[in-house]
């Protein structure tokens, strides 16, 4: 039976490891902003997730391929954004390497 409080979640370390392919141009132009957007995946308040997400959709030195390829992410942002995360049951895991670090540990007993 299934918890109907529980999701599948996609690991941040990944999201954050492909935001940083896609947006690595836009790092010498706004180096706060593109630290800021690099960790989205692990930000844990909504309002400051949110603010986060405007000021990127704001900035001018986006590309219109980079904001699309943002804007395609911030669909499924209920699947990997750690503040819409803490309300379901993930197990306390956003990220593939504490899986393979239970799965190793399992392993070994």
């Amino acid at each position: 039976m299934r918890n109907f409080r529980s999701r599948v979640a996609l690991c941040g370390w990944h999201l954050q490891k492909n935001l940083v392919c896609h947006l690595s141009k836009f790092k010498a132009s706004n180096t706060d902003l593109y630290n800021k957007t690099i960790s989205l995946p692990f930000v844990t308040a909504v309002d400051k997730f949110e603010k986060i997400v405007q000021d990127i959709r704001n900035d001018d030195n986006l590309s219109n391929k980079q904001k699309e390829y943002i804007e395609l992410k911030l669909k499924t942002k209920n699947m990997w954004g750690k503040c819409f995360l803490k309300t379901s049951f993930i197990g306390g895991v956003s990220t593939t390497s504490r899986v393979e670090a239970i799965h190793a540990k399992n392993k070994i007993k």
